[in-house]
């Protein structure tokens, strides 16, 4: 009994000298051998709210720190090892602009970042524009896209002064837009789109460029037509220049009139053929300017050519109707066959009266209207109001007005990341896309990867284990008296 226990003492001191001296034989080829390849850890974010930036910025310098210190930790053979820790996130609400950056900073530093899109929003743009006109109106414009199944949503826009328009509800795989003109915007403009309480996407926009506003040119004849068009306009805010020659050697300035070109006119209104050379107005128009065709000047081919329309009829008067709620009808007018690149401004049934046209670089218009003032003298009390901003309207659709330089950003001891390279919050989610891609398809493993598989045991425990089984041995056989 004593000898088989002196035995299996010897045996498993062996062995485990055995398997020490192949542990360390293997884990120094391990080491040494280029071929292992350690995968990277990954490191899981969960976006659940907007309030995350400091989470996720926590999370992703951790990232970075470990893959500086293991690199930096590890020796010469083991630095090709070494892997940079994956980001992963899974967006149940677009991140917040701090967020985006933060993400979009780390893939630029070669950090992979990889991300899922669960929140349902696949498209979110707002944007501001100003109107070209004297006044300082804004046209807001918002569009959102939502896929998958899942309540509807909910679309909230505003700007710093209150609530200005809402969508109820946004049902799922459906694309809403919005449009709407403020005479006044407290910058800035947001469009937040929440399911229930929880808030989805938020899109952010600044106020408008200033516009500078340059001078209306009225080419037209003696007449009523001509003198309150130009006083709509001028109560409108806008400067104008005119020439009437009302005799041989008497003629009727409004302003200073000039050379028609862009750096002094924003738009010609052209009510008789016989002031304005086609091919000067063709010049105006490759310059950028706009113009409006109306009147007389629809008689002349040359002109009505610039707009690619026609005179197709025209159309019957019908009495009493400036008293109505529908003013145009009693005003006499034509209608006309437009191009299909036209944009259709104004139709009555199917026939055609405003339509407006890209020419060169800059827009024409063509109104089949005439004798407009009829609108402003004969109508109700509103009727002068009315023909103001109709007209001011129609001068908007076509005006130059380029923006105001801005300093840019460098100037201004600041970055130009976010002018130059980056939709912004104007479109958080394409803003999110440009840093780091496009989402992720498919799910993310649920497993983390692990090191290359190891079967070896710790060194200390298996020359602890074989001494005290060496001894035990050497113990019982100086017992018995064996040498």
């Amino acid at each position: 009994m004593r000898s088989r226990v002196e035995w299996l003492a010897r045996t498993v001191g062996v062995g485990a000298l055995l398997l020490a001296l192949i542990s360390a034989v293997t884990t120094a080829w391990r080491v040494g051998s280029p071929l292992p390849r350690r995968v990277a850890p990954v490191l899981r974010i969960t976006a659940a709210d907007r309030d995350a930036d400091s989470a996720v910025a926590g999370a992703v310098r951790d990232a970075i720190v470990q893959s500086v210190v293991r690199g930096a930790s590890a020796g010469p053979q083991q630095s090709a090892l070494s892997a940079t820790p994956t980001v992963q996130l899974h967006v149940s609400s677009i991140p917040s602009a701090s967020v985006r950056a933060v993400l979009g900073a780390a893939a630029r530093a070669g950090v992979p970042v990889s991300w899922q899109n669960a929140s349902g929003v696949r498209a979110l743009a707002v944007s501001v524009s100003r109107v070209p006109t004297p006044a300082t109106a804004s046209l807001l414009s918002f569009a959102a896209t939502t896929e998958g199944p899942g309540p509807a949503m909910s679309v909230v826009v505003r700007d710093a002064g209150g609530i200005l328009d809402s969508i109820a509800e946004v049902q799922a795989t459906s694309t809403r837009s919005m449009r709407l003109r403020v005479a006044r915007l407290q910058a800035p403009l947001r469009a937040t789109m929440m399911r229930d309480d929880d808030v989805l996407a938020e899109a952010e926009a600044g106020g408008p460029d200033s516009l500078m506003m340059r001078r209306v040119r009225m080419y037209a004849a003696p007449g009523w037509e001509g003198k309150f068009v130009v006083a709509a306009l001028e109560e409108s805010g806008w400067n104008v220049d005119a020439a009437y020659q009302i005799a041989p050697t008497a003629t009727v300035r409004v302003g200073i009139p000039s050379t028609l070109d862009t750096s002094r006119y924003a738009a010609a209104i052209v009510m008789d053929s016989g002031l304005v050379s086609p091919r000067g107005l063709r010049a105006f128009l490759a310059q950028g300017g706009g113009a409006i065709i109306a009147g007389d000047a629809l008689r002349d081919p040359a002109l009505l050519a610039l707009t690619d329309a026609r005179i197709e009829d025209d159309r019957a008067v019908i009495a009493g109707a400036l008293l109505s709620d529908q003013p145009r009808r009693g005003i006499p007018a034509v209608h006309l066959v437009v191009s299909p690149r036209a944009i259709v401004l104004e139709r009555e049934g199917q026939d055609v009266v405003v339509a407006v046209t890209r020419r060169e670089t800059g827009r024409v218009l063509v109104s089949g209207f005439r004798e407009s003032w009829r609108w402003r003298m004969e109508g109700n009390d509103e009727a002068a109001t009315a023909h103001r901003d109709w007209w001011n309207t129609l001068v908007a659709a076509v005006a130059f007005a380029p923006p105001v330089p801005r300093a840019t950003d460098a100037a201004a001891g600041g970055t130009i990341d976010r002018a130059v390279f980056w939709p912004g919050d104007d479109a958080p989610l394409a803003d999110l896309v440009a840093r780091i891609g496009v989402a992720e398809s498919l799910p993310f493993s649920q497993t983390t990867p692990q090191s290359v598989a190891s079967w070896s045991f710790p060194l200390w425990l298996l020359f602890l284990l074989a001494a005290v089984a060496l001894l035990s041995e050497w113990a019982l056989r100086r017992l018995r008296g064996a040498s």
